[in-house]
């Protein structure tokens, strides 16, 4: 046990801090911190649980979309046991293609069942392809020992040997692992949740989800997709009519919601032997918790990002309560770090973002700071500028906000970092 961890158990009572900068919840944890949602729950579990229906979960970037399908797929298995095969996949990067992640967890989720999920799940999970077949008319492909022999009028190329990223016919594929699978057990329900989905730009997003059309629909299985449509990101969704059969707004909680969220983070990670004075919001005095939470937006992931650097400085600077002066601090000692880790773009998008009254909003800006956006990311349209500032949205180190507010969809420094000259603590809360 480290110095810091010996410190957090006595002082604190606290064995494990359990706010995530990123990382998904355990399942152990996942029951006890959810909070302020069982209603949007319900609804979700009655969309998908009559029928298979498609489902967005929508809402900007660190409502609590993540954690939210979570306990979707959590409860689903609570109430169906083995009735229901849930898969949950993240569309981790830039360059992933959506049918071949859904053909990723669909593989990983049959493969003890299905021979031909097996061999895709070890192709999909570092085994090289010399060579491949790929069928123009969309018919069958078949794995074989790490490459695709033909059937129906597939054309053979080579290709260097590599990791597979983007399997040939991967729509086609799920399809066919999905209705094997409800021929098996016809009774049993399939969901599949795809995550983060906006790590793509918009127009690869439209395109993505058209193209996965027949797959999303002609068979019994139930999809759960996520979105954080900030901009012009909202019209990848409202153009594609038939796509989703409902979707689930998550929106800003109130701060009475994000109180009892910060309790149930920090009593989920106490210790057995807490004292009876290390309970509820200890080490936060109610004061510096109400404070955290009037600068969090309403949003789970800032309040985690708040609480979980402040409870760092605290920890390292041996702080047995955080008050507001103790928070005042913290603060500027988490602020500075943060800061000075800054790369040279964010400094400069920051710079942009402070000179703005109520916070950035690059649809409505002027032309003369689109220009200066345009020159920090070294894009030249308004659409690759969104996109670049959705991506700084889910980059680890947090440093954007993104809310909406009376319409508009603005961008906001995170409340973590020290006000620039022309701005005061209080404005940026």
């Amino acid at each position: 046990m480290s110095e810091v961890e010996k410190f957090r158990r006595e002082a604190w009572g606290i064995e494990r801090v359990l706010f995530r900068i990123r990382r998904p919840i355990d399942e152990e944890n996942l029951v006890q911190v959810f909070t302020a949602r069982d209603r949007e729950l319900e609804r979700a579990i009655i969309a998908i649980g009559d029928a298979p229906a498609n489902l967005l979960v929508n809402g900007v970037f660190g409502v609590g979309k993540t954690v939210f399908v979570q306990m979707l797929l959590h409860e689903l298995k609570a109430q169906y046991g083995e009735d229901v095969l849930c898969v949950s996949e993240c569309l981790d990067n830039a360059d992933a293609d959506l049918a071949t992640t859904i053909l990723r967890g669909v593989s990983r989720a049959l493969k003890t069942e299905d021979p031909e999920a097996k061999d895709f799940d070890d192709l999909l999970t570092g085994v090289e392809l010399s060579s491949q077949v790929a069928d123009k008319d969309g018919g069958s492909a078949k794995l074989n020992l790490g490459f695709f022999e033909a059937g129906g009028s597939g054309e053979t190329s080579a290709t260097e040997s590599r990791t597979r990223k983007v399997v040939p016919n991967a729509a086609y594929q799920v399809r066919q692992l999905l209705e094997r699978a409800h021929g098996r057990r016809p009774g049993r329900r399939l969901v599949v949740a795809v995550d983060d989905l906006d790590k793509r730009d918009p127009n690869t997003v439209r395109a993505n989800l058209l193209a996965a059309r027949s797959t999303l629909h002609n068979h019994p299985c139930s999809f759960v997709f996520t979105g954080h449509p900030l901009g012009i990101l909202r019209d990848a969704y409202s153009s594609l009519g038939g796509i989703f059969d409902d979707r689930i707004e998550l929106g800003p909680l109130p701060p009475e919601s994000m109180r009892e969220m910060m309790l149930k983070y920090l009593d989920a990670g106490r210790s057995p032997g807490a004292l009876p004075e290390q309970i509820g919001l200890h080490p936060f005095t109610e004061d510096s918790a109400q404070k955290i939470i009037e600068r969090s937006f309403g949003l789970p992931r800032v309040l985690n990002v708040n609480c979980y650097h402040i409870l760092s400085e605290a920890a390292i600077s041996r702080l047995p309560k955080i008050g507001l002066t103790e928070l005042q601090q913290c603060w500027q000692a988490a602020g500075d770090r943060l800061k000075q880790a800054t790369r040279a773009d964010v400094r400069g998008l920051l710079e942009v973002i402070s000179e703005q009254t109520e916070g950035l909003d690059p649809l409505s800006a002027p032309d003369d700071v689109v220009d200066r956006l345009g020159e920090i990311f070294g894009v030249n349209t308004l659409e690759a500028i969104v996109h670049k500032l959705n991506e700084l949205l889910q980059s680890p180190e947090g440093m954007l906000v993104g809310i909406e507010r009376g319409g508009r969809s603005l961008f906001l420094s995170n409340p973590l970092l020290p006000p620039s000259s022309n701005d005061s603590t209080e404005q940026q809360s």
